[in-house]
């Protein structure tokens, strides 16, 4: 089967940073050295911003807003205890505020989704029109497989962040699993589109249109992958897997010659690259690798398939090369 992906979500990495910039919800005293901390937090310099924030909280400890964005740097740096502590502080000041809510349910992600949930949808009901808790909650339900109340999320999401390319990816992730394959390569292609350079688009487009059989239109998807992740076997896996549909067997080698470069221990890269390379009369790299399974640790049926492989590769010469492609051949 060929592989699709995910762009990390892990505590929204691509959301906390500016957020709070002018949140009505909680007030702070201190104007001028909260934007420094601010600023120097949206450049990634947490050590300074740390220092910045914690200046403002000794001169204020009721500045709720540094509070808050404390809470989430020291989230984001996972001292998830630390930023926690600073939410709750926060929380005390102003139950009302949607963004201690949202705060605490980062600090939740990862080790009580349930209570994330919670903390995510009062979020989301104190301040409707903020979509960093939709997208959180969104994650959350993906993740449980309740992909049609994500997708609902990650429109809503949309709407107000129309820009990011990955909540395009998340949706058509959400579709290919309820198996609406046309809606999925709608969402996947506004991914690649809005983000040419999006690996994840491209990698799971070519998935997709494999799976609507548009294998030609798959390709230039599978190769723009590779290209911008050289060290990922994913793409040139999906590639020998396609030109193998098409009938094309050296192709198919080379593609799966160069997933296993790319990682060595994968057993099913290896079994697929056997194969293809004695189809395609390549019979030392078949046994060459045939060799190099038998090393590798192998599930039952992994060791099933690679006896049943070396059976028909002993007694069988190796079939000479198509010359012809058919873009109807089966897996």
């Amino acid at each position: 089967m060929s592989r699709a992906a995910l762009p990390n979500t892990t505590l929204a990495a691509g959301v906390c940073a500016l957020i709070f910039a002018t949140s009505p919800n909680v007030g702070f005293a201190a104007q001028t050295p909260f934007a420094a901390a601010l600023e120097a937090q949206s450049k990634g310099q947490v050590d300074k911003a740390r220092t910045l924030y914690s200046q403002i909280l000794a001169n204020d400890p009721s500045a709720g807003r540094a509070l808050i964005n404390l809470g989430l740097l020291e989230i984001r740096q996972r001292r998830i205890s630390v930023g926690r502590a600073h939410c709750q502080k926060a929380l005390e000041l102003d139950a009302a505020a949607s963004k201690v809510h949202y705060c605490l349910g980062l600090a939740d992600v990862s080790t009580d989704p349930s209570a994330a949930s919670l903390a995510f949808q009062r979020a989301i009901d104190l301040l409707p029109d903020d979509p960093a808790a939709k997208v959180e909650l969104a994650h959350l339900h993906r993740k449980a497989q309740r992909y049609d109340e994500a997708v609902q999320l990650y429109r809503e999401a949309v709407r107000h962040r129309a820009d990011d390319p990955d909540l395009h990816v998340h949706l058509g992730y959400c579709y290919r699993k309820l198996k609406q394959y046309p809606a999925a390569r709608v969402e996947y292609a506004k991914a690649v589109q809005k983000d040419p350079n999006s690996y994840y688009g491209h990698l799971d487009l070519g998935w997709v249109l494999v799976k609507l059989k548009e294998y030609s239109a798959a390709e230039p998807h599978y190769l723009a992958a590779a290209r911008l992740n050289d060290k990922s076997p994913d793409p040139h896996y999906n590639l020998g897997n396609l030109y193998r549909r098409e009938g094309a067997p050296i192709k198919a080698a080379d593609a799966y010659a160069a997933a296993v470069r790319r990682a060595p221990g994968d057993v099913q890269a290896r079994l697929s690259l056997v194969r293809a390379a004695w189809r395609a009369h390549r019979p030392l790299v078949a046994k060459d690798n045939l060799q190099a399974l038998r090393r590798l640790k192998l599930t039952k049926a992994q060791s099933k398939a690679l006896d049943k492989l070396g059976a028909l590769i002993e007694r069988t010469p190796p079939a000479l090369p198509k010359t012809k492609t058919s873009t109807t051949s089966k897996r």
